[in-house]
């Protein structure tokens, strides 16, 4: 801990101070004392004492003395403790903190972090030691300081949001917190917390909106100012009254727009003047004008002035010193200001009837009476005991900041915020101002669904990730197994039914990575009417004869570039969710068309897509359409039936993964996915997967001809591989895999070994394959080390993740080979020679 003031500091030692027979020279003077008392008692009584006296009192004094430094130890100890202690809490108050101050009842700095030369360079100003020094070299408002300050005098804690500027110039929003410590006593903590505006007072920001909009909304010329006379904001017929293009081009203060620059508006002394200003126009003539001048009570960090300059036809007033003149013109301002506002307000009595209100309240309250209705009426019901349990904390404690309450409209789904404040004590009665914030509530469930699904993506792929390697291994020794046991073994058998079992379990890790779109996809040119010709015995017998399937092929149907097996099991998961809804039979339509979407031809708006960021962009697209008579949704069930693990079936009966696979599938494919459902009625999914051109069609075609010709090949081969991969049981059957085929084979537990490993090798190594993740160093890192020596160095990249995942973190425009986890004996060894051979 660093003490800036070491004066000060010593406050701080007096709640662990020693008592004066603690001291060690304290503690010696005893030990003398006793011992001169026993010589004298034994110089005193002369030859008669017996000599066992004296060594009883010599034993004493020394059971003593240590009796006396043991103590003093102990505390000793104590003190180093509370020191350690109190260094531990200045650290943990630094660590959740931008920087920690402690000072004492002098305001003189105690401590100060380090974090604070952030923001203050100058050594000797941290020196000087003043708390109120350090607030203003930090920028901090006035109001703020004497906020803070005040609490500090009486001993109180409090908190005030303000900026505060680095010593580069740069601002930051941060809450000053200051309180006192209960001991020592005179010992204040002040630190300053980074002001998260999402996690600020929402009822600050949104009075802010409200009082500008409010200014906007004013027919008059208006400007709000502090009492300091520092501009904050004019609405635009102010700016055209003094002929400015924008208002912040040419003036900070307000008495730039002055003729009579010691013209004094309201203050907090005289909160309501009515004065006439002449207003000093860009076009260099002035326009006087009757103004009106007064302090808004609304709860910013000082208060407000608010300035309407009125209509020249009111000159008469602006020589008047009649109240009653002053208040008809105040009351025309606001009433003009209540009409008008984009805000909806309205006032209350003490039952919640509406009094009077404006065009906008009436518009979101879906009423046309401007009065003589209760806010109740327009409140759905299961908001009414918490805006009644408000209505009755305002009453009665008449708080000096708006409350803001959540309610929903009814009749719709509007979500609102309600702000009812007092009218005042003495005064019976809310004041309110509500906010439609709709948007704003979608937005935020939107930001959850998203980082709900992410983190249940990431957990997914990276359990995934860790099951292909295993499953990599038990597929491949298994392979090396199935080389000496061939079929007639009696051991082949049992080896065919563990790889058929680890493939099984290779399918599920699929769909584990399938929601969270990490999956390894074989795209291939695809006709979708095929495929559902020859799915449909197979949906035939999963549906059963309650249920008619009826399959309509759309005409003239381009093809689709997609995963056969993958787009297959988004069909079936479909028709299996259709029969689970149609529990008494009925009728399940699956139909195909061509689509273009465009801005003449946008999808059907009574579909619903099954992410609100999916916006289908314009093409041509093959629509698949699964249709079923069933028992329908809900709004509620629809907007979460795409989410991971979410079922409508009994405990035990789903899983919740059917259709998260779907949408994973889909959205890794390129395409698009909507619904439709209406309780009773049925559901309808609609699936838009992107159509490939002709050109396109016949070189993928052409591609897979060479593929299928290079697959029939010998895979043994020669040349110099090195395999690194951090997993031991993948590293050893890739290491055998390959030397079986006759290669030389190099190994590596991770990307820095591997670095190692080819600088020690003399000869050429042909081709590196390697894990992508891995500790030190992963696979990316170490061939761009690699490649720095060795530019056409040949790489096989290996990950339990998809390889669109890969490419998007490594690029698009590098080179390289992908093969997926879990591989067999056979792929590893035909992914080598085809890379050895040049081939892709």
């Amino acid at each position: 801990m660093k003490l800036v003031n070491t004066a000060a500091a010593d406050k701080l030692n007096n709640a662990i101070h020693f008592p004066w027979w603690m001291d060690r020279w304290a503690i010696t003077g005893c030990v003398l004392l006793l011992w001169s008392a026993a010589l004298t008692f034994t110089v005193y009584l002369g030859a008669d004492v017996d000599a066992s006296m004296i060594v009883l009192m010599i034993c004493l004094g020394l059971v003593t003395l240590m009796v006396l430094l043991g103590w003093r130890a102990l505390v000793q100890e104590a003190q180093e403790s509370a020191v350690r202690t109190t260094t531990l809490l200045a650290e943990a108050l630094r660590a959740e903190a931008e920087f920690v101050i402690i000072s004492d009842a002098q305001f003189k700095l105690i401590y100060a972090s380090e974090g604070l030369k952030r923001y203050i360079g100058d050594p000797q100003l941290l020196a000087r030691g003043r708390w109120e020094d350090i607030m203003h070299a930090l920028g901090s408002d006035d109001w703020a300081i004497m906020e803070l300050q005040g609490a500090l005098a009486a001993g109180k804690s409090r908190r005030e949001q303000t900026q505060i500027y680095n010593r580069f110039g740069h601002s930051h929003d941060v809450s000053l917190e200051v309180f006192p410590l209960a001991a020592p006593k005179g010992v204040f903590v002040t630190r300053a917390l980074l002001f998260n505006e999402q996690e600020a007072s929402l009822q600050l920001q949104s009075v802010k909106k409200i009082l500008y909009h409010f200014i906007d909304a004013l027919p008059l010329p208006a400007m709000l100012s502090t009492p300091e006379k520092k501009f904050l904001h004019a609405n635009r017929a102010f700016v055209d009254m003094i002929g400015a293009d924008e208002y912040q081009e040419f003036y900070e203060e307000t008495t730039d727009v002055f003729m009579d620059k010691g013209q004094q508006l309201a203050t907090p002394d005289e909160p309501r003047r009515f004065i006439s200003i002449r207003w000093r126009h860009r076009g260099g003539f002035n326009t006087e004008r009757p103004t009106l001048s007064c302090i808004m009570s609304v709860d910013l960090r000082m208060p407000v002035v608010m300035t309407v300059a009125l209509p020249p036809r009111q000159n008469d007033l602006a020589e008047s010193s009649d109240p009653a003149d002053i208040d008809r013109a105040m009351v025309e301002v606001w009433l003009n200001a209540l009409e008008y506002a984009p805000i909806a307000i309205a006032f209350l009595d003490k039952q919640g009837a509406v009094t009077q209100s404006n065009k906008s309240f009436c518009a979101l309250s879906h009423k046309q009476e401007r009065h003589g209705w209760n806010i109740f009426d327009c409140i759905a019901g299961n908001y009414h005991d918490a805006l009644r349990k408000e209505m009755t904390h305002i009453a009665k404690h008449h708080p000096k900041h708006p409350i803001p309450v959540d309610v929903a409209i009814r009749g719709d789904d509007t979500t609102a915020l309600l702000y009812l404040s007092s009218m005042g004590v003495g005064h019976e009665g809310f004041v309110a101002h509500m906010v439609d914030i709709t948007q704003q509530r979608k937005i935020e469930q939107r930001m959850v669904q998203s980082q709900k699904m992410q983190a249940v993506g990431q957990l997914a792929g990276g359990i995934a990730h860790d099951f292909n390697n295993l499953l990599t291994a038990m597929i491949g020794f298994c392979d090396l197994l199935l080389m000496r046991h061939v079929a007639g073994d009696p051991s082949f058998p049992d080896l065919m039914q563990i790889k058929q079992n680890a493939n099984r379990a290779a399918n599920l890790v699929r769909q584990l990575l399938a929601f969270s779109r990490k999956q390894t996809l074989q795209p291939e040119v695809v006709n979708v009417t095929d495929i559902l010709a020859d799915l449909s015995h197979l949906i035939h017998r999963l549906i059963g004869e309650h249920i008619h399937l009826d399959i309509v092929h759309g005409q003239k149907l381009g093809r689709i570039k997609a995963d056969a097996v993958q787009l297959e099991q988004v069909i079936i998961n479909l028709a299996v969710n259709a029969r689970d809804a149609m529990v008494d039979g009925g009728n399940l339509n699956i139909s195909t068309r061509h689509v273009t979407v465009n801005e003449k031809h946008p999808i059907d708006s009574s579909l619903q897509s099954a992410s609100p960021e999916d916006d289908i962009t314009p093409g041509d697209y093959i629509c698949i359409e699964v249709q079923d008579s069933g028992q329908g949704m809900s709004r509620d069930v629809m907007d979460k039936i795409f989410d991971p693990f979410f079922t409508t079936k009994g405990m035990g009966e789903g899983t919740g993964l059917g259709l998260a696979t779907v949408y994973g599938i889909v959205k890794q494919t390129g395409g698009y996915i909507y619904l439709k459902s209406e309780i009773g009625k049925g559901t309808t999914f609609s699936i838009f997967l992107p159509e490939i051109a002709e050109e396109e069609v016949a070189t993928i075609i052409q591609q897979k001809v060479q593929d299928d010709e290079r697959q029939g090949q010998d895979l043994s081969g020669v040349g110099t591989i090195l395999i690194v991969e951090d997993e031991t049981p993948v590293r050893m059957f890739s290491v055998r895999a390959l030397k079986n085929k006759g290669y030389n084979v190099l190994e590596a537990e991770h990307g820095k070994k591997g670095l190692e490993v080819i600088e020690a090798h003399d000869g050429k190594i042909d081709v590196i394959v390697t894990d992508v993740m891995m500790p030190h160093m992963d696979g990316p890192t170490m061939v761009n080390e690699v490649r720095k020596t060795h530019p056409d160095m040949k790489v096989v990249f290996i990950s339990g993740y998809g390889e669109d995942v890969f490419i998007k973190n490594y690029g698009e425009a590098r080179e390289f080979h992908f093969l997926p986890k879990p591989y067999s004996l056979k792929q590893l060894a035909a992914k080598v020679k085809d890379v050895m051979d040049g081939g892709k």
